[in-house]
């Protein structure tokens, strides 16, 4: 948040507003879906190998929880501002729906680590392109 506090004009802060809430959307992509899915034993242990290769289980569980919690408290208040203060109407409707698509797109992706093992492309390839 403090990169969106550095710009001085409204219109750029809006900017770096919504880029920060797409950021965290991301951001938290993981554990939400571990959590709405209810992915349990090795199906979680698969996913959690991927997303934190050089890790212990128990310690990429700790580290994903930690950072959920601190991007969804994050998102939660650039919503506020977005909404409220900066009064963006993009932090409405549309952030929403690009949250479920992102959501959705998340659930193909992750969906193919906990079915079964991933070939070796998919397991060197980002989640995300961008």
């Amino acid at each position: 948040m403090r990169h969106v506090a550095d710009y001085s004009v409204l219109r750029n802060q809006a900017g770096a507003l919504r880029q920060t809430a797409l950021r965290l959307i991301h951001g938290k992509a993981l554990f939400e879906y571990l959590r709405k899915k209810e992915v349990r034993g090795t199906a979680r242990s698969r996913i959690m190998a991927h997303f934190y290769p050089t890790r212990g289980y128990q310690y990429a569980v700790i580290a994903e929880h930690g950072a959920y919690v601190r991007k969804a408290c994050s998102f939660l208040c650039a919503s506020h501002v977005g909404t409220g203060l900066v009064q963006d109407p993009a932090f409405l409707d549309p952030m929403q729906h690009y949250e479920d698509l992102y959501a959705e797109y998340f659930d193909l992706i992750a969906g193919r680590y906990s079915r079964s093992r991933a070939p070796s492309r998919l397991r060197n390839s980002r989640c995300c392109p961008c």
